[in-house]
């Protein structure tokens, strides 16, 4: 079981990685998996991040999701830095 801080979230400013910012961003990715994804497990993984006052416990399922979900809605800025913090959770 690995653990996501989405209200404390590390996001590169910028290609090389040189510089990051703490965001949070429990509201704006919460939205997306409410809005855009299908299925029960989107709609209770949505609810539990927006409620989190902290690390939110992420099983294999839901990380499959959260790649996903990020690969076709966010960023690049944001996918590297979720799967920067998935990988440090996996070693």
């Amino acid at each position: 079981m690995k653990t996501i801080n989405f209200m404390q979230f590390a996001l590169f400013m910028d290609i090389a990685k040189t510089r990051e910012q703490v965001s949070d961003v429990r509201e704006a990715f919460a939205n997306i998996l409410y809005s855009q994804v299908s299925g029960i497990r989107a709609h209770d993984l949505a609810f539990k991040i927006y409620r989190s006052n902290g690390a939110v416990e992420i099983d294999g399922e839901d990380s499959a999701l959260l790649r996903s979900v990020a690969a076709r809605y966010c960023t690049p800025a944001f996918i590297d830095a979720l799967e920067g913090q998935l990988k440090d959770k996996e070693e």
